[in-house]
């Protein structure tokens, strides 16, 4: 949002990044995004969609989610080709581990060959990594900053999270999410949650009709049905879920920062708070 002027600016530059690859190319498109689908005919060059949809060229079907893995058949051509057991959360995930089993194939990795491989990749920092587990808390942290990695985020939780409450932790830090551009956005992106703390915009800098309001997305949230404060500062957000802390809460923070070391700041307060803890919320 501080780059380009609009979305149809944003799209100009992928029309010319993609229109740019060679004849002896080869582009990967997301098929579940429609602004992605609609860059196939700007190529010049051979191009494969990746994805959920049945127009995938690369398909991922019977996906299930645990809360170690995810598991899906690679379909290509019509047949299955490949299973995949992903020690990752997510249907990002499964986009990103259809993309590799695509462009592995295009340098001559058969897609079992590659599904093996990704069955013992152990992702990145910073990527729904989970931090650590006390009273029964787990604390997960997230790199997610915009709406869209907010949702994806949220929703893959979810999935393994069929009890206990899933609790969001959103600091706006980065250029974009400081502005109030997306500010609409996030709110529908966290209501994904149970329930959501929002740290201070931490651009304060930003002219005030430009930046982001931490209590009016609060409001929102609140008024669409769900649980929300504002913490107003970092202090204040470990207090807020230490002590409403649950026993089977996942807690995730999502921040393109370090968000003060929080998620270990957290667990040590929850190690140390035996017997406050609630179970069951009792």
């Amino acid at each position: 949002a501080d780059i380009y002027v609009d979305l149809e600016a944003l799209r100009i530059a992928f029309r010319r990044f993609i229109s740019g690859v060679p004849r002896n190319g080869y582009v990967l498109l997301g098929a579940d995004d429609e602004e992605a689908c609609r860059l196939v005919d700007v190529a010049h060059c051979p191009v494969e969609t990746f994805g959920l949809t049945e127009r995938s060229d690369w398909r991922a079907v019977d996906v299930h989610y645990d809360r170690d893995y995810t598991r899906f058949d690679v379909v290509h051509g019509g047949a299955v080709v490949a299973y995949v057991q992903l020690p990752l959360l997510g249907r990002f995930n499964v986009r990103n581990a259809l993309a590799a089993i695509a462009a592995a194939n295009l340098f001559g990795a058969p897609p079992e060959i590659a599904a093996a491989a990704l069955g013992q990749f152990q992702g990145v920092r910073r990527r729904l990594e989970l931090r650590g587990v006390a009273q029964g808390v787990a604390v997960y942290d997230d790199f997610a900053h915009h709406p869209t990695a907010v949702r994806e985020t949220l929703v893959a939780l979810r999935a393994i999270v069929p009890e206990g409450r899933l609790r969001a932790v959103f600091e706006p830090r980065s250029a974009s999410a400081c502005r109030r551009v997306f500010q609409g956005d996030f709110v529908e992106a966290l209501s994904f949650a149970d329930d959501v703390v929002i740290a201070p915009v931490y651009r304060t800098m930003l002219p005030i009709d430009e930046r982001l309001s931490e209590t009016a997305v609060v409001a929102d949230l609140i008024t669409a049905g769900t649980p929300a404060r504002y913490a107003e500062s970092l202090d204040s957000v470990t207090d807020i879920i230490v002590e409403t802390a649950i026993a089977g809460d996942v807690v995730v923070l999502m921040s393109n920062g370090d968000f003060g070391q929080l998620h270990e700041t957290i667990l040590s307060r929850l190690r140390t708070s035996c017997g406050r803890i609630e179970v069951n919320g009792s």
